[in-house]
């Protein structure tokens, strides 16, 4: 958390930035570890999909100066669900929640509250289920329904980020925004989530976006990026946020 004087200098801004990425699983170790230490002196939260054990071995010393929570779901065809958030030293996080933990047609999510300066901030990293194909799916349809109805029992500012798997103009996509969420990705005009690795692995069938983050309409966002970067087969995606 930072604090930073208003355009007006009428108040006092709380600041958190945020990053979500699909790591996947480390592959682009050398990028990904110059990109993380380049923002670690001023990121709040990562919030990271793919980040198997391996994977952590190299982000916990990459993110000394930060809490590690965990989270991982094993499916029968032995794939793994692989999740961490790491949240600032010195940012309180009185309490964190898994959700569908043992929903094996789902994905996987963390659920962080971050209390600041008497501000909540309730936060999900989400990583969605990846099969079959990029479109609506019944279990899909409950998975983003679940994670609105966990976050409607709560009170604060929300942000709901990660690797949903589909694509934008799905019925799990829009869900958000009739539940009152801003789609920062189409709000913000992005053009793709992906790159060139996710693109040349399957080149009949380009996929541009995978990955959203979505805001409750208290959060005002102050800048929002998903710079063009070769440091995963995903985008990383940055937003800063504030709140008096």
């Amino acid at each position: 958390m930072r604090r930073d004087a208003s355009d007006d200098f009428s108040a006092i801004l709380f600041l958190m930035k945020i990053i979500f990425l699909n790591v996947w699983g480390g592959e682009r170790k050398e990028a990904l570890s110059e990109f993380l230490l380049s923002h670690a002196t001023d990121t709040d939260i990562f919030c990271f999909q793919e980040a198997y054990t391996h994977t952590r071995e190299i982000t916990d010393q990459l993110l000394a100066g930060y809490t590690p929570l965990v989270a991982e779901k094993h499916m029968p065809d032995g794939d793994v669900f692989a999740q961490v958030t790491y949240i600032k030293k010195g940012v309180s996080n009185p309490s964190h929640h898994i959700l569908l933990p043992n929903d094996l047609d789902k994905g996987l999510v963390i659920y962080t509250e971050i209390i600041q300066d008497n501000q909540t901030v309730h936060l999900c990293n989400v990583h969605g289920i990846s099969q079959p194909g990029k479109l609506d799916t019944p279990p899909r349809i409950i998975q983003s329904q679940s994670i609105i109805d966990f976050m409607d029992t709560k009170r604060g500012v929300k942000v709901v980020g990660g690797d949903f798997n589909v694509l934008p103009d799905t019925e799990s996509v829009k869900m958000f925004s009739r539940a009152g969420y801003h789609d920062l990705i189409q709000e913000y005009g992005i053009k793709t989530t992906r790159n060139r690795f996710a693109w040349e692995k399957y080149p009949e069938n380009r996929l541009d976006f995978s990955d959203y983050v979505f805001t409750s309409p208290d959060v005002r966002v102050k800048a929002f990026d998903v710079p063009s970067l070769e440091i995963s087969d995903h985008l990383p995606m940055i937003v800063e946020i504030d709140y008096p």
